[in-house]
């Protein structure tokens, strides 16, 4: 258990401003992202390497009534980069968390109290995100490749939670 405690200690130690170009001189990256949501991805951090937004658009998979990406999908979340877990010559490995929003629309089943409208095509959920993951920023040729797990808090039209898994690829401009 103190090892346990040790380690998370460590991912969560602060250190020295990253130095790679992604975050710094390359502040944009767009590409997509696969699992739940499938989706375009973009990233833009703010004013260095630690803060940062992602938001996404794309489609959620709805396993409640079988599989198949039938709701639209659209979150804005806030991401903080609190330190680096691994790095080399040309690539470093930050984990993050993030707290945002995620909106669906269309037909959506979601864990918990009101969420019993599987069967309809206009239906609307509304959730605050949040995600923790991995980047993996390759510097050159300016990659990020990325996994989150997220829970979403559903708050309407019912409470309850949804979780999120994801992994996909940006190129920073």
């Amino acid at each position: 258990m103190a090892a346990a405690g040790a380690m998370v200690l460590a991912l969560m130690a602060p250190v020295t401003a990253h130095a790679g170009t992604i975050g710094g001189d390359h502040r944009f990256g767009l590409g997509v992202g696969i699992g739940n949501p499938t989706a375009v991805s973009g990233k833009l951090y703010l004013g260095g390497d630690i803060n940062a937004l992602d938001f996404q658009v794309g489609a959620w998979d709805n396993y409640q009534e079988g599989y198949g990406y039938d709701n639209l999908y659209v979150h804005v979340v806030y991401l903080w980069h609190p330190s680096i877990v691994a790095e080399g010559n040309n690539f470093e490995m930050p984990w993050h968390i993030g707290i945002g929003g995620a909106v669906w629309e269309g037909q959506y089943c979601g864990w918990g109290d009101g969420f019993d409208f599987c069967g309809g095509d206009d239906d609307f959920a509304l959730a605050a995100r949040v995600p923790v993951g991995l980047d993996f920023n390759i510097q050159d040729p300016r990659i990020q490749i990325f996994g989150d797990i997220a829970l979403n808090v559903l708050v309407f039209p019912g409470i309850g939670i949804d979780l999120g898994l994801q992994i996909g690829a940006r190129y920073y401009f």
